[in-house]
């Protein structure tokens, strides 16, 4: 199980390894940026440690449909939620973690010049 600490720490540490990255405090929670979008967050504002990410449309309803450990964010129709109390490891989280950046990454990279 990792504690709000330790997941933060871990979630830092991934994060701004990657280039472009930056971290900023978003309604009590740290969320990380790449290009200036975010693509993650991690932080207890509700009580409970829990991360959030985004990811491709097929991906995110498969695990809503398949694993009742992740929700949709309620205020991110693209992004689901995971406790960390719920995380099977921090490999897990990673992954998704590095998933939701690099989804990121790529619709930066799709739009057209001068759009926002």
């Amino acid at each position: 199980m990792l504690t709000t600490q330790i997941a933060l720490e871990k979630m830092r540490e991934l994060c701004v390894s990657l280039p472009d990255t930056s971290e900023r405090l978003h309604l009590g929670e740290a969320t990380f940026h790449v290009g200036g979008k975010a693509f993650a967050s991690c932080g207890d504002k509700d009580g409970a440690c829990r991360f959030v990410f985004a990811l491709e449309p097929e991906h995110a309803e498969h695990l809503l449909g398949s694993d009742q450990r992740f929700a949709r964010h309620p205020n991110a129709r693209e992004c689901l939620v995971l406790h960390a109390a719920e995380a099977k490891s921090w490999a897990e989280v990673k992954k998704l973690v590095l998933g939701s950046y690099q989804l990121v990454v790529e619709r930066q990279r799709a739009k057209p010049v001068g759009s926002n």
